[in-house]
């Protein structure tokens, strides 16, 4: 079995470019006057369920909504409410007529409160209005990633391996994509914990789509077998980068070599099962995982990242207007940083009970930025919005959006160096050698979009058992009716 370094497994990450790219059929919805997009418009469904557009007026209808007699109903403030069945909507813009809203008489006290004030209140309400809870949570999470390499350079390289040469890499490097896209959605239950850490998922399904190269698949199967062919029973491969060392197995690739001995088939055959499992279990980890980061992040969580809450004395709020969410009237309250803070945006606070419904954040500076033996990572983006909606416990998630760019450099010497407990000697070895440079810019877009949302208690929640046996379903695009299929299936109704 050929073992390799974490780095390697990086170089051949970006080896292996995915393209993807997606025509996902959406709704929009702009006035029906001026055809501007209507963002964050409620979306309600004849169960009570429903989503939300995003800001730029896009909604997509998946799940159980797909049902033929099944209807929506469009509200937003302002506006006309609408009303919908599904197999009658056939145009893919939807316009809404605005109406004035008439307002009754507002009576001013000598009570007003400042923007300080206010928040002061929100504070002392938080775990009244988010109550830490068991939760069953069935929603849509999707992420986005686009990579675009800036530069890619090998210089000084040099190999024992005749057919593994400099004209090979760079016929590769030419052919390279310089943006690799990929997109997976994914619909689950999510059973959030008291202790987030321990956390529960339940994956119904998933897809994934990016464009397969078919160059760089040839050029695995290559590198694959040149490696094989001048690989040495039981030997693996070490990494040197100056101090840093290490080995990994690779799990990509299978470099056991074909044979007709029926035992080292059936023992290759139960690796292949095992690993099935493994990335199984590795991919409801990686979204149960990304969730609870983004849950544990909600602007009242204890160790939230955001402090705007919490740290009255480090910010400046001022209220810049009054408006509706949905049948809210909120404080639009803008904050600024006083002190060294990361973050400033715009909180959206019940005027009743002095709950946050929306909250809107951009950084103002790099979260993280640090360059050490040649390695660099500078996080410098980082902003989105989270709304949520009142319930009979108290409020939850109801939408969350999240956009971050990172730029990451690497510029290192590489050295490949075969290694086998049965040969001695360093000169019997293959060797490869390079010195490495690499800059890239990735940006990674995340979506959770609540279907339905309830309490449930500590005894339910420890009754709750994890099967996920699934992988993404890989489309060369993404089709509209992939979600409508899966309304046949039992586990979904």
């Amino acid at each position: 079995m050929l073992k390799i370094n974490f780095l390697v497994v990086f170089i051949l990450f970006y080896f292996k470019s995915l393209i993807s790219y997606s025509q996902e059929k959406t709704y929009k919805l702009v006035d029906s006057l001026t055809n501007k997009a209507i963002p964050y418009a409620n979306i309600i469904f004849s169960n009570q369920e429903g989503i939300i557009s995003d800001k730029n007026g896009y909604f997509k209808l998946i799940d159980e909504h797909f049902f033929t007699n099944d209807s929506i109903y469009i509200s937003y403030l302002g506006y006309n409410p609408r009303s919908f069945s599904l197999n009658k909507m056939n145009d893919s813009i939807i316009k809404i007529l605005s109406e004035p809203i008439m307002l009754d008489d507002i009576i001013l006290t000598n009570n007003s409160l400042s923007g300080k004030e206010i928040m002061s209140f929100v504070k002392k309400n938080i775990y009244l209005n988010y109550p830490n809870l068991f939760s069953n949570t069935k929603l849509f999470f999707s992420v986005k990633n686009n990579q675009r390499i800036e530069k890619l350079k090998i210089n000084n390289f040099k190999s024992s391996i005749y057919k593994l040469n400099l004209s090979l890499l760079d016929s590769m490097l030419i052919l390279l994509p310089d943006e690799n896209k990929y997109l997976m959605e994914s619909l689950s239950v999510f059973n959030n914990s008291v202790d987030k850490k321990k956390s529960k998922i339940n994956l119904i399904k998933s897809r994934e789509t990016f464009k397969k190269d078919d160059f760089m698949d040839a050029f695995q199967k290559k590198l694959k077998n040149i490696l094989e062919n001048n690989l040495k029973s039981d030997s693996y491969y070490k990494i040197k980068s100056g101090i840093f060392k290490g080995d990994l197995e690779l799990e990509g690739l299978d470099f056991l070599k074909d044979t007709i001995d029926p035992n080292i088939r059936k023992k290759r055959d139960s690796i292949n099962l095992e690993r099935d499992i493994k990335k199984q279990k590795k991919f409801a980890n990686y979204v149960k995982e990304e969730l609870n980061s983004l849950y544990s992040s909600l602007i009242h969580e204890k160790d939230s990242k955001f402090n705007v809450l919490i740290k009255l004395n480090r910010y400046k709020y001022e209220i810049v207007d009054m408006s509706y969410l949905g049948n809210e009237l909120c404080y639009i309250i803008s904050f600024q940083p006083i002190s060294n803070e990361t973050y400033h945006g715009t909180l959206y606070v019940n005027s009743k009970d002095y709950s946050v419904m929306r909250f809107d954040y951009k950084n103002l500076k790099p979260l993280f930025k640090i360059k050490l033996f040649g390695i660099g990572v500078n996080i410098f983006k980082n902003e989105g919005r989270m709304i949520f909606s009142k319930n009979n416990y108290g409020y939850s998630l109801r939408y969350l959006y999240q956009d971050s760019s990172t730029r990451f450099s690497f510029n290192r010497p590489l050295k490949f160096i075969e290694k086998n407990k049965n040969v001695k000697g360093r000169r019997k070895q293959n060797e490869i050698s390079m010195d490495f440079e690499l800059v890239s810019l990735n940006n990674s877009i995340k979506e959770v979009r609540v279907l339905r949302d309830s309490v449930i208690n500590d005894n339910d929640f420890n009754k709750i058992e994890e099967s996920n046996n699934i992988l993404p379903q890989y489309l060369d695009e993404f089709k509209t009716n992939f979600w409508e299929e899966y309304k046949e299936e039992k586990d979904f109704k």
